[in-house]
């Protein structure tokens, strides 16, 4: 690590020719950008492929080799060996591996552009490092599922999906109506009815939240043109009615 920085970004392309493996008495977290390949890790080999994100243990011993003629390109963070520690004590445990839909990867990418950029202090490390543990650690969009529609379910919680339902749903993915409810009913044991509905009804809440636009309108916007129906599920996924989950949230705490 450079003398007085608290963290280093770097961006590496790996070729078919396997790296030197190596240790290091610092900690690093690591996602692919493009291309796909194998990182062995302690004498046991990994498959990597675009999106895959990987914490790096100090003791860890690594390397890497691309799997195509294109190469391997990933991009790492490195920091002090007693982070993980401290994030694991005060957050709880995370996985070594996580897969980033292509949103969040983009997002993740954005945040080590300006990450690169400026002075390398503690407070910017630990800004990074938790954002990132918020994006893992979101199940909102569930690993069990594949990339398509991971992807699909990430982009319709945009408020212009909502009112669209299950075929919106459906043209995001770039699937049948039939095939997308049958992968949800094989992953998540629901329905892509039940899906969408989440999806709205998370939006739902924000906008009683943060806003003071009015029930019904919050309910057309979400799609749900039945106010009866709004009402009933949403009490059943909040515990409460709309107006009692504005009043209970917007309360100032004391």
């Amino acid at each position: 690590m450079p003398a007085g920085a608290f963290y280093h970004v770097a961006r590496t392309h790996v070729s078919r020719t396997p790296s030197p493996q190596h240790t290091h008495d610092f900690a690093e977290v690591f996602w692919i950008e493009a291309g796909a390949g194998v990182h062995l890790l302690n004498g046991r080999p990994e498959e990597l492929q675009t999106g895959d994100l990987v914490f790096v243990q100090p003791s860890d011993v690594h390397g890497f080799q691309a799997r195509g003629p294109a190469g391997l390109t990933l991009l790492n963070v490195a920091f002090a060996a007693d982070t993980l520690d401290f994030l694991r004590s005060n957050y709880g445990a995370f996985p070594h591996k996580a897969a980033l839909t292509p949103p969040q990867l983009r997002r993740v990418q954005e945040w080590a552009e300006v990450l690169a950029v400026g002075e390398q202090t503690r407070l910017r490390r630990d800004a990074f490092l938790l954002q990132l543990l918020v994006v893992i650690g979101d199940d909102s969009s569930p690993t069990a599922l594949p990339d398509w529609l991971r992807h699909a379910i990430s982009q319709y919680g945009r408020a212009e999906h909502l009112t669209g339902g299950a075929p919106a749903l459906a043209r995001l993915a770039g699937r049948s109506p039939e095939h997308v409810n049958r992968t949800i009913r094989q992953a998540l044991g629901k329905t892509t009815t039940d899906v969408v509905n989440e999806l709205r009804l998370e939006h739902a809440a924000r906008q009683l939240r943060m806003t003071d636009h009015k029930i019904t309108e919050i309910a057309l916007d979400c799609g749900l043109e039945n106010l009866g129906y709004f009402y009933r599920i949403f009490a059943k996924r909040y515990g409460v009615t709309p107006r009692r989950y504005r009043l209970r949230e917007r309360a100032v705490v004391r």
